[in-house]
């Protein structure tokens, strides 16, 4: 049908009447007409093709478009309907082609004249011309209240997250114009509150004005009156952004049976929501942050997963917080359930958990055991260092360090032994202070307290040999020749790192090559200073040195040959 020129002929109109006769008998007889609707924006596009690409000849079609004219204007108002912003549109495309061809379209009235699509219309058209002000845009609407209905009624409607991005800003640019006027913000609000849609800033925007010029009872009958699928939302903005001044023993009742309350069904795929908004109730309850928690924790998983999330604490919030309740397990069982979900992003700085241990040590085992352990098994590594850093650093260091390495230790695992001693010498590669001063300090203690046990000094020589400084390492192979190790076990350590990698160039070869020739060189001059019991360890340090130069002159005469 969409072949305009080739419908020209008299049989070809006949055929063509035929085709639109029996759609409109196909859509008398449906109540689904997406298919028909379909078909009808397939001419439409080929219909503004057609004027476009023909348009010397267009004029030849004229009869055979005017002809399906008669046929449109039946079908339209079958399958179309002037309360759909999309249908609106449709329409509007055929109209407006037939328009250019000087045919006009009649008793359609009903879509051109669609208040809402005439708003859209309007928006489409300054958006796109790059230069949009929204101040202009809302001047040209005396009625600001009616504006906003409107508005809300079109971003219930359309799937443009463009324009719907506009529309929620204009909706913050009205709501500021009518804060002044008490009726017109009680109805701005109402309107917001009912719509299908919820824009999180324009409904918090509307929660701090209501709270400085109303009485909580009519915010409050203003959320009992709302869309029943957006209340539990609503419940949630009153209370998150409820000011502190406004908070009392009523509204703190109120959020209690709200959170009791709360189904699945209520919160949907909410994410963005977090229990901390609940600790400004603590002013009349102390123990008000902690009640809310406790009730999230019994819901289950989903609640948790909605409620506890990831907060940057600095170190006076992390006190306040922990000093707020009594019953520290559940305030280190959400800890835990945070970083378990959050491995990323749950470090919080590290003080929350330095707090939490002050107040009971057990947190670092349930610490090393649901989080340490599962991510060494996973990745070899620690996800979010900087809490157990910030411990280890603290007063606590070297009990902390103990533990940690005994509880890893008693699993018998030695893949985890060597990833957990991986991970602290890496730390002194990246962190100073006294994280770098406790650690040193337990490294060598660790290294002479079991010189007797050349398994154990193995092992932990196999981890600390994954230093990406070999200097670093060679610092603790100093420790392990001070204690006067067995010659033969001393062989047995790796001098130099055990994995490497380089440029295959020259250059590369040599830099990398040469770096760990020069350290190893460096640690032969200072076994030699220690005098002659030490001459054994500097005799196979110089042996290990010897192999590595020999490797170097192999890697460079195939390079040379072009051998790979």
């Amino acid at each position: 049908m969409q072949n305009f020129p080739a419908f020209k002929t008299p049989e070809y109109v006949k055929f063509r009447e035929n085709i639109w006769q029996g759609l409109i008998s196909l859509a008398n007889q449906k109540t689904n007409h997406k298919t028909i609707k379909h078909l009808i924006a397939d001419y439409s596009r080929n219909l503004r093709l057609t004027i476009i690409n023909n348009s010397n000849s267009v004029h030849s079609v004229h009869d055979v478009i005017e002809n399906d004219k008669r046929y449109l204007v039946k079908i339209i108002p079958i399958v179309f309907h002037s309360s759909s912003l999309t249908d609106c549109e449709a329409v509007a495309n055929i109209v407006e082609s037939l328009n250019k061809l000087n045919i006009g379209m009649q008793n359609l009235k009903e879509f051109s004249e669609n208040s809402i699509f005439k708003i859209y219309q309007k928006l489409s058209i300054q958006i796109r011309s790059k230069d949009f002000d929204e101040s202009k845009f809302i001047r040209e609407f005396p009625d600001k209240l009616g504006l906003l209905r409107q508005l809300v009624d079109l971003l219930e409607k359309i799937d443009n997250g463009i324009i719907a991005y506009e529309i929620s800003d204009i909706l913050q640019s009205l709501i500021k114009d009518i804060e002044d006027n008490h009726l017109d913000l009680l109805g701005a609000a109402e309107i917001i509150f009912k719509s299908k849609k919820t824009v999180e800033y324009v409904n918090i925007q509307v929660f701090n004005y209501l709270f400085k010029e109303f009485e909580l009872k009519q915010i409050i009958n203003l959320i009992q009156d709302s869309n029943v699928d957006h209340q539990d939302l609503l419940w949630y903005y009153f209370f998150s952004n409820i000011p502190y001044d406004k908070v009392d023993e009523e509204t703190f009742e109120l959020l209690k049976r709200w959170l009791n309350n709360e189904t699945e069904e209520d919160v949907g795929n909410t994410i963005n929501r977090n229990i901390l908004f609940a600790q400004k109730f603590n002013r009349v309850n102390k123990q008000a942050l902690e009640e809310c928690c406790s009730i999230v924790w019994s819901k289950g998983e989903k609640f948790r997963i909605i409620y506890f999330r990831y907060v940057s604490l600095d170190e006076k919030q992390s006190s306040v917080l922990v000093k707020s309740f009594q019953n520290i397990t559940l305030l280190e069982d959400i800890y835990l359930f945070i970083l378990k979900r959050n491995s990323q992003n749950g470090d919080y700085s590290g003080y929350l958990f330095k707090d939490l241990y002050k107040e009971d040590t057990n947190v670092l085992i349930r610490y090393i055991d649901d989080i340490l352990i599962p991510q060494l098994k996973n990745t070899y590594s620690v996800k979010n260092k900087y809490k157990l850093v910030n411990l280890m650093a603290g007063q606590y260091g070297q009990t902390v360090l103990c533990t940690i390495w005994n509880h890893i230790y008693q699993t018998r695992q030695t893949v985890l032994q060597i990833a957990y001693l991986r991970f602290l010498i890496n730390q002194l590669c990246s962190v100073q202070g006294e994280v770098s001063t406790q650690i040193n300090k337990w490294l060598t203690t660790l290294i002479q307290q079991n010189n007797d046990n050349t398994a154990k000094v193995q092992m932990i020589f196999d981890g600390l040999n994954e230093c990406d400084d070999l200097s670093i390492y060679h610092k603790y192979i100093k420790v392990l020749i001070l204690t006067k190790p067995d010659p033969d076990f001393f062989s047995k350590i790796r001098l130099d790192k055990s994995s490497l990698s380089w440029d295959v160039s020259e250059a590369g070869i040599k830099e990398v090559f040469g770096g760990e020739i020069n350290q190893l060189q460096q640690l032969s001059t200072w076994t030699s200073t220690l005098g002659v019991d030490y001459f054994e360890y500097k005799k196979i340090i110089d042996q290990r040195i010897e192999v590595i130069q020999k490797e170097l002159k192999d890697l460079l005469d195939r390079l040379d040959a072009g051998i790979d």
